[in-house]
C-alpha cells in the first residue's frame, strides 16, 4: 500500500508539472546572435560575403542614420527596437546601390544573408534575391511572363492604384476642362481612363500596365527592390516578427512630370522591398511611420512589418527528464496490469 501511494503521488506530481509546462504562456526569446555572409560568384568586383551595409545612428543624433559600412560591432543593437522606433538597419545586396545595370544584374548570382539566432535555440535567415528569383530560370523579363517580378508589380499597382486614381480625380475636379480635353470627362472611373491621363503627362511609358512595367525594368527598378533593409528582429512565442526599413513615399522615383502631377494632389506610393526569409519571399505595401531618417533626408522613415513561424526549439534537459518520467510511469503501469491479468 505504501509503495502504491508513493507511485500515485509521484505520478500526480510529474503530470501536474508537465501540465503546467503545457499551459504556460509562450515567452519572448531574446536575440542572442547575428552574422552576415554571402554566396555566389565574385563578379563585377562584388564580393557577396561583404555585400551589405550597416546603418546606425549618427554620433550625437537620436534620429538620423548614417552608413557604418561593414562594421558589425553593434549588429545586435542595430537589429533591436520596433517598427516605429528601430535601432538602425542592415541592408543586404548593397551593390544594387552602386549601379548594376540590367545586363549585369541578370548575370549576377550573388546572395547576401543575415543569420539571426535566439536564446531559445531557434534561428532565421534573411537573404537578398537574384534575377532568377524575380524572372525565373529562363530570365523572362517580359510583362507576359509567369514570374515573381510580374506578380510583385501587379500587387504593388493594385495596392496603390486607388490612391493614384483619387489624386487624379482631385486634380480634375480643380481643373474641370482638363478631363474633357483628355476625353475622360470630369473624373476617371476605370484603369483605362487613368492611364489616358498618366500617358498624356508622362508619355507612352505610362499608358498601360505593361508599358509601366517595361519602364520600371528599363530604369533598373527591379534590382533596387531586392536590397532589403532589415530594421528589427524580435521573437514572441513561436513567431519571429521583423521590419523592413523603407520609404513613406516612393513617388520621388517617378519622372518629374509624374511627380509634379501626383505630389500636388497629396499622393504617396508605398511598397516594401522583397526579401527571402528562410525559403519564403516576403513583401508588403502597408507600413508604419518610424522615428528615424537616413542622412539623405528621405530614407528609412517607414517600416514594413512581417513575421513567420519557426520550428520549436529542442526541450530543455529538465523537461525531457519530466517527459521520460511520465513515460516510465505509464510503462510501469502497463507492466503491473499485464502481471495482474496473467
Amino acid at each position: 500500500m505504501a509503495g502504491l501511494l508513493k507511485n500515485l503521488l509521484l505520478s500526480a506530481s510529474v503530470i501536474a508539472g508537465v501540465g503546467a509546462m503545457a499551459s504556460a504562456p509562450a515567452f519572448a526569446a531574446s536575440l542572442s546572435g547575428a552574422s552576415l555572409s554571402g554566396t555566389g560568384s565574385n563578379t563585377y568586383g562584388i564580393n557577396p560575403a561583404a555585400d551589405f551595409e550597416i546603418w546606425d545612428y549618427a554620433p550625437g543624433s537620436s534620429s538620423v542614420l548614417e552608413s557604418y559600412g561593414t562594421n558589425t560591432s553593434n549588429l545586435l543593437g542595430v537589429l533591436g527596437g520596433t517598427g516605429s522606433s528601430p535601432g538602425g538597419n542592415v541592408e543586404l545586396f548593397r551593390s544594387s546601390e552602386v549601379g548594376l545595370n540590367n545586363s549585369e544584374f541578370l548575370n549576377y548570382d550573388g546572395v547576401s544573408s543575415l543569420d539571426v539566432s535566439f536564446d531559445d535555440g531557434t534561428s532565421l535567415t534573411f537573404s537578398s534575391l537574384t534575377a532568377q528569383d524575380l524572372f525565373g530560370s529562363s530570365l523572362d523579363t517580359s510583362y507576359s511572363g509567369n514570374t515573381l517580378a510580374v506578380q510583385w508589380f501587379n500587387d504593388a499597382w493594385n495596392a496603390n492604384v486607388g490612391n493614384v486614381m483619387t489624386g487624379v480625380n482631385n486634380i480634375l475636379a480643380a481643373n474641370p476642362l482638363a478631363g474633357y480635353m483628355l476625353g475622360v470627362g470630369p473624373t476617371v472611373d476605370n484603369e483605362s481612363e487613368l492611364f489616358t491621363v498618366l500617358g498624356s503627362v508622362g508619355g507612352s511609358e505610362y499608358s498601360s500596365r505593361e508599358n509601366l512595367f517595361d519602364a520600371f525594368y528599363n530604369a533598373g527598378g527591379f534590382q533596387r527592390t531586392v536590397d532589403a533593409n532589415i530594421a528589427y528582429v524580435k521573437k514572441d512565442g513561436d513567431r519571429v516578427n521583423w521590419g523592413l526599413a523603407g520609404h513613406a513615399d516612393l513617388l520621388f522615383y517617378a519622372p518629374a512630370e509624374i511627380q509634379g502631377l501626383l505630389s500636388n494632389a497629396g499622393i504617396s506610393l508605398q511598397a516594401s522591398e522583397l526579401v527571402k526569409v528562410n525559403d519564403e519571399i516576403f513583401y508588403t505595401f502597408a507600413g508604419v511611420g518610424s522615428d528615424v531618417i537616413g542622412d539623405d533626408g528621405i530614407s528609412f522613415n517607414m517600416t514594413y512589418e512581417g513575421g513567420t513561424t519557426v520550428a520549436a526549439a529542442v526541450p530543455e534537459p529538465s523537461v525531457m527528464l519530466g517527459l521520460m518520467a511520465v513515460g516510465g510511469l505509464v510503462a510501469a503501469s502497463k507492466r503491473r496490469k499485464a502481471v495482474k491479468d496473467a
